[in-house]
């Protein structure tokens, strides 16, 4: 129970602490929008193709096809499939299109 009440007073001192670094209380210069702003109609049609180009076998082309439709979750599990060369070309293209400049996050994944 101790420990417990430990971690929650570090919590609660991380959580009403007024001398966080400045970026933190800084919302960025843009919207910080993860994902796509695609119709529904759009991405169907699109995993759609990606899912033909894996059954065919086709992983590579698949993992490009995910990275200009900005499908995300499906670019990083294909390059995670692919080896850690095509893993890291995945978070890269979602960081640079994805995460405003100025952003911690974006220094921390590339």
């Amino acid at each position: 129970a101790s420990a417990d009440s430990s971690i929650e007073s570090a919590i609660q001192h991380i959580l009403t602490n007024d001398d966080k670094q400045s970026w933190v209380n800084k919302p960025p210069q843009e919207p910080f929008i993860v994902g796509s702003l695609k119709s529904e109609s759009e991405t169907r049609q699109a995993t759609t193709h990606l899912q033909n180009l894996l059954m065919a076998g086709r992983q590579e082309e698949a993992l490009n096809v995910a990275l200009e439709k900005e499908l995300w979750t499906h670019a990083q599990v294909i390059g995670a499939k692919l080896g850690p060369q095509q893993y890291s070309k995945a978070v890269s293209y979602f960081t640079m299109r994805s995460i405003p400049d100025g952003s911690p996050l974006k220094a921390l994944y590339l």
